[in-house]
């Protein structure tokens, strides 16, 4: 049985820090509801899923789950930019992946890894 994702949630170690890291970054602004600490953000309607944000004094660091994100060539080429404009320290140069397209990663402020993929076109 194969599910469709519908929340991701990520656990952060500075709320303020992370909430301004995917505000910056991504354009994912917070809801102005909380859901009993956790921290929604508010995603494209066409998101298949959502995204939360929950506040931990010690998240897994170097988080072994990447979340990929499918970006157009324009897309993917703004946030490499961005990248670049907020001098994120992890973040690795594009590379391009044999037959599919090409990807590079970032890090947010607690070490969670997120590649942005454009595919051939």
């Amino acid at each position: 049985m194969i599910f469709q994702i519908c929340q991701i949630e990520i656990k952060v170690s500075n709320i303020k820090r992370s909430l301004e890291f995917y505000e910056k970054f991504f354009a994912w602004k917070p809801t102005p509801v909380s859901i009993h600490n956790v921290f929604v953000l508010n995603l494209p309607k066409e998101s298949p899923y959502g995204i939360s944000l929950i506040p931990h004094e010690k998240p897994d660091i170097g988080s072994a789950l990447t979340l990929y994100f499918k970006a157009s060539k324009e897309e993917f080429l703004t946030l490499k930019q961005k990248a670049v404009d907020l001098r994120l320290e992890n973040s690795s140069e594009p590379r391009m992946v044999s037959g599919y397209g090409e990807i590079f990663y970032i890090e947010d402020p607690d070490g969670h890894c997120f590649g942005i993929f454009s595919a051939f076109q």
